[in-house]
């Protein structure tokens, strides 16, 4: 089986890389909101945004620890700000991306490690049952499909708790 998003070709003309700076959350946010949208969001000035505390009302809303790590509700915060609708999802399964996967949506996968720690964020983009899932990668500078062997991906996914951001699309602004 092969499944590839009809948004692939759009993601890819609108990459960007994150260089050796820790940005893959905003930068593939930044890639999701330009293919959907056309809104020629700069990664790095994305990330630069979400290290400030946002506040909803008498509530903040911490999207990132400044120049480090981006939480899940920081990219659909930002999103929503660009007038996207957005939202993250937990425990989900490979059933549920590649249902997602063949749709108008943009899906942000998040994969790591506990030990030692760290996580990463793309756009996932294609699956084939020999090469696994194919995703924009911010960590490159090239525009293309960058595969993960199916194994590999899906225990670096598990290790995030299988969390995944939908990117639906384009809605009115929610926050003014």
């Amino acid at each position: 089986m092969k499944i590839e998003s009809p948004l692939s070709a759009n993601v890819l003309a609108v990459h960007q890389h994150q260089g050796l700076r820790n940005d893959c959350a905003p930068i593939a946010t930044a890639m999701a909101a330009n293919a959907l949208a056309g809104l020629g969001v700069d990664g790095f000035e994305l990330a630069e945004q979400l290290n400030h505390v946002r506040w909803r009302g008498l509530w903040p809303v911490i999207r990132r620890i400044p120049n480090w790590a981006t939480f899940p509700w920081g990219v659909v915060d930002a999103l929503r700000d660009l007038g996207i609708r957005a939202r993250w999802r937990l425990f989900k399964d490979k059933a549920w991306l590649l249902d997602r996967l063949d749709t108008d949506e943009v899906l942000i996968t998040i994969t790591g490690s506990l030990r030692p720690l760290w996580a990463h964020m793309m756009v996932l983009l294609a699956y084939d049952d020999q090469r696994g899932y194919g995703f924009a990668n911010p960590a490159f500078p090239e525009a293309l499909l960058y595969w993960l062997p199916a194994a590999q991906f899906e225990q670096r996914w598990r290790a995030f708790g299988r969390m995944a951001i939908e990117v639906i699309g384009a809605q009115e602004p929610v926050h003014a």
